[in-house]
This record gives structure tokens, sequence and C-alpha cells, in this order.
């Protein structure tokens, strides 16, 4: 685990309540005891001074053992050059603490500041890649042009989303939908 994430987990930890742990839904994690049990859980990632995300969470226990956590309750906010460009928001979030990658499932809404609304009951997040992804159903929402559709890939502002297949469209004009093309490109 790196040195600013154990130290936001450890001081975390201190500020952490007492309460049933929820079951880790990993099964390498059920036959572990959580190193950390947290009530409101926050951390920070920071690359040279600039904000990178922000997760917070209504409970969370980490698995330092497993280098994991997982979390309820969980919103993470995307930022680009220090400027906040999604949020994301799950009832439940599996975090690896070696590379941050995170699985999120049950309804799982991300908004993006350029007016996308995304749903889907799970999303997969590549830190590396900077990407989410699924295999699950979507519905992208802007205004009032609405795209539907199995499986996609985004990145983290939602300028670039794929929408990979059974890709259904509703829009109030053709020339919405045009519009709308730009940032929505459904995989041929």
């Amino acid at each position: 685990m790196g040195r600013r994430a154990c130290l936001a987990v450890l001081a975390l930890g201190l500020l952490a309540g007492c309460r049933k742990p929820p079951p880790p839904e990993d099964p390498a994690l059920e036959r572990s005891e959580p190193s950390l049990d947290l009530n409101g859980f926050r951390v920070q990632a920071s690359h040279e001074g600039q904000l990178l995300w922000e997760a917070k969470a209504l409970h969370a226990q980490v698995f330092r053992q497993a280098q994991r956590a997982v979390a309820e309750d969980v919103t993470i906010v995307y930022y680009s050059h220090g400027r906040r460009v999604s949020t994301a928001r799950a009832d439940r979030a599996r975090m690896d603490l070696k590379d941050y990658d995170v699985d999120a499932e049950g309804d799982v809404k991300v908004d993006g500041t350029n007016g996308v609304h995304l749903e889907t009951p799970r999303l997969y997040w590549d830190n590396q890649a900077q990407r989410a992804s699924s295999d699950a159903h979507v519905r992208l929402t802007r205004g009032s042009t609405v795209l539907t559709g199995v499986g996609f890939t985004a990145d983290k502002d939602l300028r670039n989303v794929q929408v990979l297949s059974d890709v259904q469209a509703e829009a109030s004009s053709v020339k919405r939908l045009k519009e709308d093309a730009r940032t929505w490109r459904p995989r041929p």
C-alpha cells in the first residue's frame, strides 16, 4: 500500500466506530479478518500535487495482507488537472490497494461534468488505463437523448463512451442525436 493511502487509512482507523462488518463478497477475503473496519471512510490520491481522485464510503473494511478494501455506499470523485470531471456512486465497491482498480456494483451511477449520466448494475475501473468498462446493461442520458445497450467502455470524464452491443437511441430530434453522437460513439 502506498505511503499516502496507508496514512489516510490509518488516520481513518482512529475515527472509525464499531459496527457489524458487511460480507466482503470476495472469496479470498471471506476467510480473513479485516485489518481495519471503518465508518465514514475517506481517502484521496494525488500526483505531483494534483488531486486525482477522492473516495468516500459509509462503511469500509481494509484487508492489509490482501491489499484490498471493501466498501458500502461509495462515492468516488475523479479529477483531471485538478478539476472535478465525474462523480461515481455505487452500493458496493472493492478496491485493489496496489493499483487502485475498482469493481463497483449495485445501482452504479456516474455523472460527468459535461452533462452525461451513466447507469449500470456493475462497473470496472482500470486505474492505469483510466478507463471504465462493463459487460452489463448500460443507460446513458444527456439532455433529452438516451442511449442504451449492453457493455461499454468510457473515459473518466465520459467524453468518449462506447456502447458495445444492442445499441438503441432515443432523441428529441435527429439534430440533437447527431450533436450527442460526437460524445457517444457506439462500436460498429
